[in-house]
This record gives structure tokens, sequence and C-alpha cells, in this order.
């Protein structure tokens, strides 16, 4: 029913259903995340360099656009060292408005309809800088959810719902990074419960 939001009541509005996933919009029992089991609602291995400007994660095509200054490395740079890994290189400067621009970021609403969200990746920074490693914004939220992973100080930072009340929206701890080298980051929501 093109005059109801969500025609099969699960929570879910019908054109996010039909977008990130697989689930049948006019199915209450066909949910596109399944509460308390992990669903990958998108990937981006960054391997793929055939095109300079863009990235598309591997679950449902979304594009990612690089901007100014961000490249892929060359092969077998990525964190395993292998032929055909690859990484995104943002240079060696904080700040630096290095990254990737996801606009098609609606799918985003999945995990703000459950009020959880996990996020996963591997950094490799020459050293502690003030900068951004995840960040995103919504219609009614500025930052809706950005990680300093890590910040100057060598903490991780982990904001949802805005930024920087230690009480609701932040969480934060002493990451224990060793610079030029791998680390992995992953850092979960789930309701008012945030870990990195």
């Amino acid at each position: 029913n093109p005059h109801i939001l969500d025609s099969d009541g699960d929570g879910f509005d019908d054109g996010l259903e039909v977008l990130a996933s697989n689930s049948n919009p006019t199915n209450p029992a066909s949910r596109p995340i399944r509460g308390g089991l992990l669903d990958i609602i998108a990937y981006w291995d960054f391997n793929d360099a055939s095109d300079p400007t863009a990235t598309v994660d591997l679950v449902k095509g979304f594009r990612g656009d690089l901007k100014t200054g961000t490249l892929f490395s060359a092969d077998a740079t990525g964190r395993t060292l292998a032929a055909g890994d690859r990484a995104l290189d943002m240079g060696a400067t904080g700040n630096a408005g290095t990254g990737v621009i996801v606009e098609q970021g609606r799918f985003l609403g999945l995990a703000g309809a459950q009020d959880q969200i996990g996020i996963s990746f591997w950094i490799n920074m020459p050293d502690f800088q003030q900068s951004m490693a995840v960040y995103a914004n919504s219609p009614a939220v500025e930052r809706a959810f950005s990680s300093h992973a890590p910040w100057s100080n060598g903490q991780v930072y982990w904001d949802t719902g805005g930024c920087c009340d230690g009480g609701g929206q932040r969480a934060n701890v002493a990451a224990g990074f060793i610079v030029s080298t791998w680390n992995h980051v992953v850092l979960n929501k789930n309701g008012d419960t945030k870990a990195i």
C-alpha cells in the first residue's frame, strides 16, 4: 500500500526494506534485521581499485565516493599483505578532508530502528592525530554516530545520538594502539550500552 509507510508493521518502513535488505515489506515475519543476531548490512573491503574514485559495498552495492586525496593502496599492502589485499590511504595528516562519502546511507536506518549497530575496521596510522575514523549524519542528528579511533591522545571515542556527553552519548577507552601497524577496532551500540 503506497499510503502506509510500514505495510507489514514490523517497524521498518517499506522503502528501507526494499533498499537495504532482501526482506518482504508485506510480510511481518520477513524482517531485514533479526533482533539479537548479527546481520551484515554493508561491507567494503577496498580491494577493487578499478575505479579510483569509488568503492562499492559487497552486500547491496552501495557506492562510496573517495574524497580528494583518498587513494587505494598498492596491491598487497592491506592488513594481510597478501596479493589482492588493498586498503584506503587517507594520507598521513589528520583532518585533511580525506575519506569516503556514502550518499546512500539510508541503509543505516535499519540499525537505528533496532537501536543497535556494530562497526568493525582495521586502521594503520603513522601517529596519533586529531581525526575521525567514522562519521554519519542523519536528518535529525548531525552526529548520528562518530568515532575518533584514535584521537591524538590515544583514546578511542565512540559517540552516538550527538556528541560528547559522557553520560549518554559518548564512550571512550585508552586503546593501546601501536602506530605504524594494523590495529582492529570494533564499535558496538546496543540500546543505551556502548562498547569499544
